[in-house]
């Protein structure tokens, strides 16, 4: 995944990310390569423990 910027405010933070992903599956039908395109928007909050991702959605293109 390759983050496209990531904008900090205070203890949130938020980032657009895109996303290739190859996986292979032997038995589908055709072939077995298989490829995923889409993006990720991300929301993240600091906690005590360090930044933790709070939500993230996924849009597949």
């Amino acid at each position: 995944m390759i983050p496209q910027g990531i904008v900090i405010n205070g203890d949130t933070a938020s980032c657009h990310v895109l996303m290739h992903a190859s996986h292979f599956y032997g038995v589908a039908n055709g072939s077995p390569n298989q490829s995923l395109v889409g993006t990720y928007d991300l929301k993240f909050v600091r906690t005590e423990d360090g930044w933790k991702i709070a939500e993230s959605v996924q849009e597949v293109k």
